[in-house]
């Protein structure tokens, strides 16, 4: 998600063709919008959606090491779904979070916590009204972490309600989040869309 300004008056098609000319092959403006003048793609956002991609395999994949982390030893589906529901609400992610400034509000809201596994890849989706830095993939670290047997559903409980320390800071390479969806107020769009 990106905002500028222009004082050049172009259809959207335009403006998403000149920019994509401008772009490496590895990155693609997909839609623009119109937005209103006061508009702040941060502040303004409703929720963000990311995604964690990961190949739950011995072998190595070459062609997915990109964008997916691997994990060697079978996770536990069952014992993972059976957790994530603990992330879901508002809670302090404190604990869940990388370097913070002084004063920063560390209380976030999940809004829900998918995971889908399809042959040796899983997925999992995570919604929340805002993040902190680092927590998506602590959350996610946490949980295949639960799905190896390291860290209990107690664990994961007390973490989140600051009543335990973690034991130790699982934090997944950043190669396997991918933003999927940042939702707005109608109110803010310009062209209606």
């Amino acid at each position: 998600m990106i905002s500028f300004d222009s004082t050049v008056i172009r259809n959207l098609n335009q403006y998403i063709e000149g920019i994509n000319y401008y772009l490496p092959d590895t990155i693609s403006v997909k839609e623009a919008n119109i937005m209103n003048d006061d508009f702040d793609p941060r502040r303004h956002a409703l929720s963000r959606t990311y995604r964690y991609n990961i190949v739950n395999s011995e072998k190595r994949h070459p062609l997915l090491n990109r964008f997916f982390f691997r994990v060697t030893n079978k996770l536990d589906i069952l014992k993972i779904n059976h957790s994530k529901s603990l992330f879901i609400g508002e809670h302090n992610f404190k604990q869940f979070a990388g370097p913070l400034p002084k004063g920063i509000n560390t209380y976030r809201e999940i809004l829900d916590i998918y995971v889908l596994k399809q042959q040796n890849v899983v997925q999992f989706i995570v919604k929340g009204k805002s993040f902190l830095r680092r927590q998506v993939r602590r959350m996610v670290g946490l949980l295949v972490d639960i799905g190896l047997g390291k860290v209990t559903y107690d664990e994961l409980e007390g973490m989140l309600d600051c009543s335990i320390k973690p034991i130790s800071y699982t934090t997944l390479p950043p190669h396997g989040l991918c933003l999927v969806n940042v939702e707005y107020s109608d109110k803010f769009y310009k062209n209606g869309d």
